[in-house]
C-alpha cells in the first residue's frame, strides 16, 4: 500500500511539476509593473487595488526585474525552496 501511494505521488509531483499556482502568477505580474514603472497594479493604467497576498514575496522580485531569467526561475529563488 505504501509503495503504491509513494508511486502515486511521485508521480502527480512529476505531471504537475510544470504548473504555475494563480497567486504566484498574480505575484511576477505586479512585480514586472512595479519594475516597469507603472506602479503596484495588475493592470497598467487601472487604479491599484489590494491584489496580491504575497506582498514581501513580490516586492522582493522587483530588482530582478531587469534579468533576462525566466520570472519562474526568480519565483523559484525568492521562495527559497531546495529545488525549482
Amino acid at each position: 500500500m505504501w509503495v503504491g501511494a509513494i508511486a502515486w505521488l511521485v508521480g502527480y509531483a512529476w505531471l504537475t511539476r510544470n504548473l504555475f499556482m494563480d497567486d504566484a502568477w498574480t505575484g511576477l505580474t505586479y512585480a514586472r509593473n512595479l519594475w516597469a514603472g507603472a506602479g503596484y497594479v495588475f493592470f497598467p493604467g487601472q487604479p491599484p487595488v489590494e491584489g496580491t497576498t504575497n506582498l514581501l514575496w513580490t516586492l522582493a522580485l522587483v530588482p530582478l526585474g531587469d534579468c533576462r531569467w525566466r520570472p519562474r526561475f526568480w519565483g523559484w529563488f525568492a521562495s527559497g525552496e531546495p529545488s525549482p
